[in-house]
């Protein structure tokens, strides 16, 4: 997922929540927004997880890197 992408994503939860905090709705319609908020909110996160892992990846590299260099 691109960076924009990503943003739209999280701009659009969060026209979701606001949806769901501020305006009153019919009971179904809060249902459904609710749903596509949770699933918005897994995808949200998978996509920081992948982030997170390829940071991670990225600092054991450097940090082998650093230790073949004191060696």
């Amino acid at each position: 997922m691109k960076n924009n992408d990503f943003a739209k994503k999280l701009e659009q939860l969060e026209t979701m929540l606001d949806d769901l905090e501020n305006k009153v709705l019919p009971l179904e319609e809060s249902i459904d927004i609710y749903e596509k908020a949770l699933k918005q909110i897994d995808e949200l996160e998978k996509v920081l997880k992948e982030a997170q892992e390829r940071i991670l990846a990225a600092q054991e590299k450097t940090d082998k890197v650093g230790d073949n260099t004191n060696s």
